[in-house]
């Protein structure tokens, strides 16, 4: 069984790009647009790895990754953006911090170990 990844990034393309590839990589994932629709799918599914976005209009990543903790504690986070993320991850830490566009050969690898460590 693959890892379940949760993307959550305001513009519906990236997300839905971003969670193409992640599939066409052998991972199941799921993408939110918006906090409704994030507390929606983490209410249904068990997700092992969130992928979020820092600068979404309706809410930070660093405050919207601590409200999905409310609801499920999810093993691993990666913040992504296309700004500075030092302040963000000082407030709130993420296992990975990455600029976009992403660098998704680090990206694959870093989500190939945390399958391999699930399935042993």
């Amino acid at each position: 069984m693959s890892i379940s990844i949760l993307i959550v990034d305001d513009h519906r393309s990236y997300a839905k790009s971003l969670a193409l590839a992640l599939t066409g990589f052998g991972f199941n994932t799921s993408y939110a647009i918006n906090p409704e629709g994030a507390f929606s799918l983490v209410s249904k599914q068990k997700f092992d790895v969130l992928i979020i976005d820092f600068d979404m209009p309706e809410v930070k990543g660093d405050e919207m990754a601590q409200k999905l903790d409310e609801i499920q504690i999810i093993d691993q986070k990666i913040l992504i953006s296309g700004f500075d993320l030092r302040k963000a991850n000082e407030d709130y830490k993420f296992d990975m911090v990455m600029s976009k566009p992403l660098d998704m050969y680090i990206l694959e690898e870093m989500l190939n170990e945390l399958n391999r460590i699930k399935k042993s």
